[in-house]
């Protein structure tokens, strides 16, 4: 199985109060649904006892139930059928007796019907032969249980909130409730005969997973994935996962439909078409600028009202794009103190102090600027500014070695070990017996995939410190002595 768990170079500007506003209302609805359908299955269970016990002892009459329909609910039609037809031989009454007891076996049947359309998911599902605008409209908001819930609202939480900074809180919100109508009613046209209910997020979330993988296309997304006693991490660019998705999706979709024409299981067709949604909204909002000539602007603006030094930023744009950068890097250097609020402060700063020979004065304000994308795990866009850093001041240094451990392994993560000789004998020379175990460890792993992803030996002396630090357990020292063997084949 293979989890995303983070991803890298993006960040929110303001507090996502539609992602957070839908994840609420899932959870809300959920919680009211799950209580009503213990309610629900205990009398449908009663309800079926009565009715298979009836026609047990009456097997002549006819069984009139619900045709082939598919319920999600317990004691379906097809066991009823089966208990019902293990009955022994019974003595056939008259034909007055038998039309009674039909309309009573009948009237049975009517009951536990009424009792199974009053479930949330038969009244609000989206069901192919009744579609509605309300099961339209509902239906994603439905969870069959907690796994389900939990794991459509994982995903809405790790992605919707980029989605939303950039697209604003409106486009979002509207953007999501139409990739759930979309994906829907896609899934009951290819499906038109399916008697079942439609539940769950998975469409919708489905559009803001595509949505964001090609609104940050370049962006390297981490996960996680085990196989049997296998667990690991590793990353991979936007674009990657996206070709991915929607060929799993679509291959599952297909073998679903193999194993089973009538739509049940796993909505795998509601998936595809959400990522389809997705993909289309992305970049036809691409492709005509929406982002950048309407809603850009607007938030900007908000963001002007509320934060001060983001309206400064803002205004110093100004001054630079009309010729006037001495003025545009006076204004900004009044609000340097806010670049590890603010990266973008220091990133201007260097950019204009290149520009009219001031890098001396930007450089320390650059250097803050990017201990903060660090920081927040923006390594790539870190590791790019460092290099530039480096190459005009080459005495310039991170404040702690777990930043500089962090831009080494985006060295090894984008398989570019140019201009790393400095930063990786900054750590050799910052790490001794003395440093706290993580971070000892850490440069252990570090090192090490340096050393084989680059075909180096430098990992050594890290790894000899390691070996006789007396809290490194014994089961972490055995795998370390290993590395150190292995070196001499790497070379």
């Amino acid at each position: 199985m293979i989890l995303p768990i983070g991803h890298e170079g993006t960040g929110v500007r303001r507090l996502p109060w539609v992602t957070f506003a839908i994840i609420i209302i899932n959870i809300i609805v959920f919680l009211f649904t799950n209580s009503e359908d213990k309610n629900i299955q205990q009398d449908l269970k009663d309800a079926s006892i009565k009715v298979t016990t009836y026609y047990v002892k009456h097997p002549y009459l006819k069984f009139n139930f619900f045709g082939d329909e598919n319920t999600v609910l317990k004691y379906k039609d097809s066991e009823i059928e089966k208990w019902a037809n293990l009955t022994g031989n019974v003595e056939v009454p008259d034909m007055d007796t038998i039309d009674d007891e039909q309309d009573h076996l009948d009237l049975l049947i009517l009951q536990m019907k009424k009792i199974k359309n009053s479930h949330p998911f038969w009244k609000y599902g989206l069901i192919s032969t009744d579609r509605t605008l309300v099961s339209l409209l509902f239906h994603f908001f439905l969870h069959a249980g907690w796994i389900h819930l939990l794991s459509n609202l994982f995903f809405l939480y790790i992605l919707g909130p980029f989605l939303e900074d950039v697209w604003g809180r409106p486009l979002f919100a509207v953007f999501y409730i139409l990739a759930g109508i979309f994906s829907g009613f896609m899934y009951t046209i290819h499906y038109p005969e399916f008697t079942g209910p439609l539940v769950g997020a998975s469409g919708a979330i489905s559009g803001v997973i595509s949505a964001f993988l090609i609104r940050y296309w370049k962006v390297r997304i981490k996960f996680v994935y085990w196989v049997y006693f296998f667990i690991g991490t590793f990353t991979a660019p936007a674009w990657t996962m996206l070709i991915f998705e929607v060929s799993r999706e679509l291959f599952y979709a297909y073998m679903n439909d193999s194993m089973a024409s009538s739509g049940t299981g796993v909505a795998y067709w509601a998936h595809f078409w959400g990522l389809g949604f997705g993909i289309f909204i992305a970049l036809l909002i691409k492709q005509l600028k929406i982002e950048e000539k309407y809603i850009t602007p607007v938030i900007d603006d908000e963001l002007k009202f509320v934060d001060k030094d983001f309206s400064i930023l803002e205004h110093s744009r100004g001054f630079r794009d009309s010729g006037q950068i001495e003025a545009a890097f006076e204004e900004l250097k009044s609000i340097s103190g806010a670049s590890r609020k603010l990266p973008e402060i220091g990133e201007e700063l260097w950019s204009m102090g290149l520009a009219i020979g001031r890098e001396t004065e930007a450089a320390p304000i650059f250097l803050a600027s990017i201990e903060s994308e660090i920081m927040k795990d923006r390594t790539e866009r870190a590791l790019a500014n460092f290099m530039q850093l480096k190459e005009k001041f080459p005495d310039y240094e991170l404040r702690d070695i777990s930043m500089k451990l962090k831009l080494l392994k985006r060295m090894v993560v984008e398989e570019d070990g140019q201009g790393a000789e400095e930063l990786l004998m900054e750590v050799l020379n910052g790490v001794n017996s003395e440093s706290p175990v993580g971070i000892m460890l850490e440069a252990c792993n570090v090192f090490w995939e340096f050393d084989k992803r680059f075909k180096t030996s430098i990992s050594g002396p890290i790894l000899r410190i390691a070996l006789n630090n007396p809290e490194i357990p014994e089961e972490k020292k055995a795998k370390i002595f290993k590395a150190l063997e292995s070196i001499t084949k790497i070379k």
